[in-house]
């Protein structure tokens, strides 16, 4: 059947060949030679020798292609659709492998090619491993892969693309490796790289999908691995993006977005939720900030509108956000930028302390800047900063704004602190070429203290500054910059006035400054070349005009008038190459009246040599010479040298430098330091007499110290002070001496200390010191004390530390000759903690007040314990006493014994006192409450509940025993029995209290008192206090009183509680018959004494607290008191005053002092308190003052009217007569010292006297003198008329003309009659105006007239002559002392006439001479009596004349000289003519002459 088959066949083909047509033939035959060569293609592609060749023609392009080498194992599959590349590995060209990979496997499909493009399922590669090094020269070895193209070749033109498919792009396993001989900081790799994608390449573009990349990264600088993924998309010009996620372990990066090519619309988000502050940190040297941060970030619009956000937030910061608007289709140009910043800790935020604060931060800016032509940008702009906070400065609000416009730059700033304000403008023309500026600066005021937050810079400054220049470094042209602060202050120092201006180029600085304060004046000069250089040259100058201390100190009292010069001129900087010489000079100056003549000193600084070759001081408070040899660079320098004297003269007017009112010393200060070879050697002695500081005195001081050394330093100074007084202490002695070493790090050594009492208490000590940085011992060995026979020595040696603060004491054994042992000691374990004791036995208290130097009021001996355990944290107080003071007496109180025993613990205080006399109980205190240290405001209400328990008694004593102690304290003719008791209970913040004071059977101020209580009792829930009180004088109740107040504390503050207008109080107050003299013992002796009278009153006070009510009566009879600062004694006083429901009617009130006083009228009352006045005043010849500078009796009629808010005083008052002796008139050395705690006036303070307005006419007729106890004496009788004036809350003023009726002056020993004057008063009733002449009429020649002239000012009076006809001086006095002119007198007379000075001596002795003559003058009645204290040829004598005119033209003297060789001489002069005289002569010694004198005036 197989046979038939084949031949069915042949028969077919046959028939096909017979019947087929030859081009069909052709045709077939080429179809299957095709058909063969396909199938023999199709089957090579199956072959070894295929995928050989394959493989090495690829590994032949790449060799010739790339600079390396490309290997493959072997490569397996059907080429026609699969193929399998194993072992691929790229090596550079050292043979380092760059790329290598297990395999690729492609799945495509060449079929496809026939429909014009190519399909490919899948391109896989397996385990990729990418080495990736960067070389020293900082180049990649994947660029050197690749060659380096040929600039010349031109790129060919763009084709269409030939379209390729694939379906999926797949890597799996992948890694990359770092390296780079560059960066070291961390090592860095990639693993686990997975892509998953496809991608189509189209005739006109592209279109691609990343459906997930995703990696490992290992870097060495996170502890974790990090994540990254992504997922993106590409078609038709849109890029997706829609997943990008990095995880690091702490920092969340997640990124999705949209970008449209052709229309450039773009959105792209990001997020970092959080951002670890840690992972920023591994990239930066520094920690950026160390907060976790959200972050939110995105970029949305096209190129040519597009917007950039950017937001975060985190601890520290609330929220910054940032909006800018860009256009970047033709460059990049920026449009706006707008930046808000909200509560920004940037301390919390960043972990830097030195950060600043800021609440609210905005910034915009709009306009147009291109980055490629910047300088063409046109911008506006504002900023706004509040609160802003940097360490201790604070700004509250920081505004500005600004234009750019073509390079034209203006900005204003303001700073703002509250209500405090600084402006700046700017302006720059040309920013980015030649930059021409301008500034002004300006405040109306601000406290640069308060802007610090530093009260030292406390002040108020005015500032105007303006500025201008070319370029942002000096140039050729010149800066210009000028400022000036106006009535401002700061450090305490007040200026009206300050200029600065300075001129600035490349190689010139000036600087010129005007200062003027309030009396003080400076100008100082810089002129500096090639200032920028290394070697300036300058030429510097300061001076000051009438320095005032006042203008730099606090001290208002404290007047100084200073002639500042300095000047220098030298160059350079380095201090081994400056040259510097400089003058500095102080001329004649004032000093708080201490005249300093001159300080000089010039100095030069060469080489780093400084010499101060001629620096003296001349003054009359010191002397003082210095020099001075300085090696600025090199201490040791064996020519360096400083030698100093100082010697104190009167320095009594600088003691307000020292704080102290008083102050004196005299005596020399010397001493030298040299430095040879590096060895210090410095010796200082100190010489003082007369010291005086306020209170403290010391009669001498000898000091005498040394230090010498190189690297350890040896010192020794032995001090002895004589006579030390400072207040009431005394010592007689004292010595000091000291002697120790140190190298900079340990200071060591010993000191003795000696010191005398009063030659009976006397104190020793010897120990040795140690300071090492935080820690100071003191090692005592010795100390003794002694008194009047009684000493205490220590036992044992004993150590003091202080380390780092805390204390801590050996127990210190004292133990003494009387018996007498202390026993104390101290130990701090921490800074919280103390612990101590103090164990006493028979302590005589007679030492201590030896050792504090005080007048001895308590004797007795003290024996007993005191020991303390106190936690300041725990609040842990454990305190316990337990003394005995036995054989008490305090000022004539003799006490057998007194107890106290206290404990302190577990927060309550418990105490007990008793006091025993004869061996029983006198007084008894007991104690029982809560206790803790601190502010009981901040104690908490547990404190306040807890229970209080106390009581006190006095035993019924008799006080004839106590009649001593009386008598000290001010009770004389006190005698009867006392007795007191009292008791405390309730809770700390709601206490009762009861006591009683009883009182009998004795006499007050001699006053006989049979019985006398007074009783009181406290409830706190009833809100008042109940008192009580009975006097029964001879059988009759004499005082009564009974009722409540309102009453209520703040247990916490100890402050009354105001209870408000229903409080309500119920007094009575009943005397009958009651003898006033029973006061006297509780009156201010200073002030009053000698009260007595008769007083009976009734009075009834109820109702509101805030209204009362009072009613009854007051009667005074037969009163009396005596006014100690007055002098006088208000004798007969009577009072008869009814109290109304809302008046007071005085119907009378009386009393005589010389003559009489009366007052009535009424006083309308708005509750309690007085609201009207009316009240009517009259005296007659009423004696005010009767001491020895103040006598005036006075009649007056006056009113007191109107509410008492402003009551208003008119009236007439009458000065009858009487004197005021002036407090030192015309001495101008004389100051009047008003201390801290003395009283200007009686009616300061007094709020009626401020609210008082007053219209007082007051009138003299000739019976009132004024006189002046010191020189000149003036006794001048005043009469007239004078306003007082007061306005309200103003002082009093005094306005009117007193005349001067009657008087004189007496000066140069002659009596100058009053001739015309008037005293003129214009406010300031102290102060003034004079206007007085007084006379001196000679008797020859008569027609010549002197007058003695006191002008100016009550508080600055001048003095002056004047004549007819008009004379020098000198003639003037010569007339009035001699009676003749200057020419005409002797050498002596013209000596004591024209005198110009003399020495302190001499001017003191003609002081007492002149009051001597002046008083012989005025009572023995004589015409001239002159002593002269005369000094010639260095010996002295004294020469009396005296004489008198026996008539008009007989003039005779006697004239004694005494000394070794006494003369007597005799002269007569008779005037016989107008200008002729007769002189005649004799004396003891037989010589006798007759002179003729002719005088002739032109």
């Amino acid at each position: 059947m197989l046979f038939d088959t084949q031949n069915q066949m042949k028969e077919s083909k046959n028939i096909l060949k017979r019947t087929m047509p030859k081009w069909l033939k052709i045709v077939l035959s080429v179809l299957f030679a095709l058909m063969i060569l396909l199938v023999g293609v199709r089957w090579a592609l199956t072959t070894d020798w295929a995928r050989n060749y394959v493989k090495n023609t690829v590994i032949s392009v790449a060799s010739s292609t790339l600079n390396g080498e490309l290997h493959i194992d072997n490569i397996r599959g059907d080429l026609f659709k699969h193929i399998v590349v194993q072992g691929i590995k790229i090596a550079d060209q050292s043979g380092d492998a760059v790329l290598k990979a297990d395999s690729i496997i492609a799945d495509y499909n060449l079929w496809s090619l026939l429909g014009g493009g190519l399909k490919i399922n899948e391109i896989s590669v397996y385990a990729p491993e990418l080495n990736v090094e960067q070389y020293a020269d900082s180049t990649w070895n994947i660029l050197k892969l690749l060659p380096v193209p040929d600039p010349d070749i031109a790129p060919s033109e763009k084709e269409s693309n030939f379209p390729v498919s694939i379906n999926l792009i797949r890597l799996q396993g992948g890694s990359i490796g770092f390296q780079s001989a560059t960066f070291t900081d961390s090592d860095l790799s990639i693993s686990n790289l997975d892509v998953s994608a496809s991608f189509d390449l189209l005739k006109d573009g592209f279109r691609g999908s990343l459906k997930n990349l995703s990696l490992t990264i290992r870097d060495s600088r996170f502890d974790e691995d990090i994540r990254f993924e992504m997922e993106a998309g590409y078609d038709e010009g849109v890029v997706n993006l829609d997943k990008l996620v990095l995880f690091t372990g702490s920092t969340l990066l997640d990124v999705v977005g949209t970008f449209d090519e052709s229309t450039t619309v773009t959105d792209i988000q990001a997020t970092m939720l959080p951002l670890s502050w840690r992972d920023v940190a591994n990239f930066t040297d520094s920690t950026l900030f160390v907060q976790n941060v959200e972050l939110r970030a995105g970029v949305t619009g096209s190129f040519n509108n597009l917007n950039v956000y950017a937001g975060l937030s985190a601890h520290g910061l609330e929220s910054f956000d940032l909006h800018a608007g860009l256009k970047i289709d033709s460059g990049i140009q920026l449009t706006s930028v707008r930046i808000e910043i909200s509560n920004l800790d940037a301390t919390v935020f960043t972990g830097d302390q030195q950060m600043p604060k800021i609440s609210r931060l905005e910034f915009g800016t709009e306009g147009l800047i291109d980055v490629d032509s910047y300088a063409l940008a046109k911008l506006k702009g504002s900023l706004l900063v509040q609160n802003l906070v940097f360490d201790e400065y604070s700004i509250t609000r920081l505004n500005a704004d600004y234009s750019l416009d073509n390079g034209d730059l203006l900005a204003n700033l303001s700073m703002s602190k509250n209500r405090e304000h600084i402006h700046t403008q700017l302006t720059i023309g040309d920013l980015f070429e030649r930059q021409e500026w301008g500034f002004e600066v300006r405040s109306d005021g601000f406290n640069p203290g308060f802007w610090a937050d530093d009260t030292t810079f406390n002040g108020w400054i005015q500032l105007f500054a303006i500025g201008n220049g070319e370029g942002f470094t000096p140039g050729q042209e010149s800066w210009s910059i000028e400022s000036r602060i106006t009535k401002s202050s700061i450090f305490d120092l007040s200026f009206d006035d300050v200029k600065l201006s300075a001129s600035i180029t490349k190689d010139n600085l000036n600087i010129t400054s005007d200062i003027t304060m309030n009396n003080s004046a400076f100008i100082a000069e810089a002129y500096i070349q090639q200032w920028l250089s290394d070697v300036p040259s300058y030429n510097l100058l300061v001076e000051g005009n009438n320095i005032d201390a006042r203008d730099f100190t606090s001290m208002e009292d404290f007047t100084s008038s200073i002639q500042l010069s300095m000047s220098a001129i030298g160059s350079g900087i380095d201090p081994q190459t400056l040259t510097l010489k400089g003058t500095v000079r102080l001329g004649s100056s004032d000093i708080n009246g201490a005249k300093l003549d001159s300080l000089t000193s010039d100095f030069i600084l060469d080489g780093g040599l400084l010499k101060l070759t001629d620096t003296k001081l001349a003054s009359s408070f010191a002397k003082a010479d210095l020099r001075l040899t300085q090696n600025i660079t090199d201490i040791g320098d064996i020519r360096n040298q400083l030698d100093f004297a100082l010697e104190l003269l009167d320095i009594g007017p600088l003691a307000p430098i020292t704080g102290a009112e008083v102050l004196s010393a005299n005596g020399k200060v010397s001493g030298t330091l040299r430095t040879p070879a590096g060895r210090t050697n410095l010796n200082i002695r100190a010489e003082l007499n007369s010291i005086v500081f306020d209170t403290l005195f010391v009669d001498k001081i000898d000091m005498v110290a040394t230090v010498g050394g190189t690297e350890t330093f040896e010192f020794e100074s032995d001090t002895r002070v004589s006579a030390l007084k400072i207040g009431q202490y005394i010592l007689d002695d004292l010595w000091v001496r000291t002697y120790g070493s140190t190298d900079g790090e340990i200071i060591s050594g010993q000191y003795r200390v000696s010191a005398e009492l009063d030659e009976v208490f006397t104190l020793s000590t010897l120990a040795d010191y140690e300071l090492l940085r935080d820690t100071y011992t003191i090692q005592t060995s010795m100390l003794q004390l002694k008194s009047e026979g009684k000493s205490i020595e220590l036992y044992r040696p004993f150590r003091f530390i202080l380390d780092e603060g805390l204390i801590s004491i050996d127990p210190v054994y004292l133990r003494g000759s009387t018996g007498v042992e202390v026993t104390l000691g101290l130990n701090q374990p921490d800074m919280n903690t103390y612990q101590g004791f103090l164990h006493l036995r028979d302590l005589d208290l007679a030492m201590s007040h030896a050792l504090m130097e005080q007048e001895l009021t308590v004797d007795g001996y003290l024996t007993g314990d005191i020991e303390f355990d106190i936690d300041l944290v725990a609040e842990r107080y454990d305190v316990t006493t337990d003394l005995v003071l036995s054989k008490f007496n305090y000022k004539g109180l003799a006490l057998e014994t007194i107890t106290l025993d206290t404990k302190l613990s577990d927060g309550r205080l418990t105490a007990q006192m008793n006091l025993y006399e004869t061996q029983q109980i006198w007084a008894e205190i007991v104690l029982d409450v809560p206790f803790l240290p601190g502010n009981p405001t901040e104690f908490d209400d547990d404190f306040f509940d807890q229970p209080v328990m106390g009581q006190f008694k006095i035993n019924e004593t008799n006080l004839t025993d106590k009649a001593a102690f009386l008598l000290e304290m001010g009770l004389e003719g006190t005698t009867g029995n006392i007795s007191a008791s009292g008791t405390l209970a309730g809770t700390a913040g709601s206490p009762e209290f009861i006591g009683e004071v009883l009182f009998g059977d004795g006499r007050l101020s001699g006053v006989p008192i049979d019985h006398f209580d007074f009783g009181w009792q406290f409830h706190p829930d009833q809100d008042r206090l109940a008192l009580t009180s009975r006097v029964v004088s001879s059988g009759q109740e004499v005082a009564y009183m009974s009722g409540t107040v309102p009453f209520q504390l703040d247990w916490r503050t100890f402050n009354p509680i105001d209870l408000g207008d229903e409080a309500q109080m119920d007094l009575a107050v009943k005397t009958t018959g009651f003898n006033l003299t029973a006061l006297n013992q509780f009156l201010d002796r200073s002030v009053a004494r000698n009260l007595n009278g008769v007083l009976t009153m009734d009075l009834g006070i109820r109702g509101y607290y805030d209204a009362p009510q009072i009613q009854g009566h007051f009667q005074l009879v037969r009163g009396n008191i005596m006014l100690v600062e007055n002098n006088i004694v208000l004798r007969n006083i009577e009072s008869n005053v009814q109290f109304e429901r809302d008046r007071i009617r005085i119907q009378n009130l009386s009393m005589q002092s010389g003559g009489t006083f009366r007052a009535n009228g009424e006083i309308i009352l708005n509750g309690f308190v007085p609201d009207l006045v009316s009240l009517n005043f009259s005296a007659q010849n009423f004696r005010v003052y009767d001491t020895r500078d103040i006598q005036a009796l006075i009649s007056m009629r006056a009113d007191l009217t109107g509410s008492v808010s402003s009551p208003e005083l008119k009236g007439n008052l009458t000065l009858e007569r009487g004197f005021l002796y002036l407090d030192n008139f015309g001495e101008r050395t004389v100051e009047e010292v008003l201390l801290d705690d003395e009283e200007g006036s009686v009616f300061d303070g007094l709020e009626l006297w401020n609210n008082t307005t007053m219209e007082l006419k007051v009138t003299t007729d000739r019976n009132f003198w004024v006189r002046n106890r010191a020189r000149p004496e003036i006794q001048l009788q005043l009469n007239g008329e004078l306003d007082l004036v007061k306005s309200r809350g103003q002082d009093i003023e005094v306005f009117g003309r007193m005349g001067v009726n009657d008087g004189y002056v007496m000066q140069l020993g002659k009596r100058f009659t009053f001739d015309q004057g008037d005293v003129v008063f214009s406010g300031p009733p102290a102060n003034p105006q004079l206007q007085i002449k007084t006379l001196y009429a000679l008797r020859q020649p008569s027609d010549i007239k002197i007058w003695y002239v006191i002008g100016g000012t009550a508080e600055n009076p001048t003095f002056s002559y004047e004549s007819d006809p008009e004379m020098e001086l000198q003639d003037i006095i010569s007339y009035t002392v001699f009676g003749r002119p200057f020419h005409s007198l002797m050498a002596w007379e013209q000596t004591i006439t024209g005198r110009s000075e003399s020495t302190v001596a001499d001017a003191a002795v003609d002081i007492l001479l002149d009051r001597v003559e002046q008083l012989a003058t005025d009572r023995l009645g004589i015409d001239l009596l002159q002593i002269e204290n005369t000094r010639a040829s260095g010996s002295t004598g004294t020469t009396i004349k005296a004489g008198k005119f026996i008539s008009n033209r007989l003039f005779v003297a006697i004239l004694q000289e005494l000394g070794n060789n006494p003369l007597s001489q005799v002269i007569i002069e008779y005037q016989l003519k107008r200008n002729l005289e007769l002189i005649v002569t004799g004396s003891d010694s037989y010589h006798t002459g007759v002179d003729v004198r002719w005088k002739y005036d032109y």
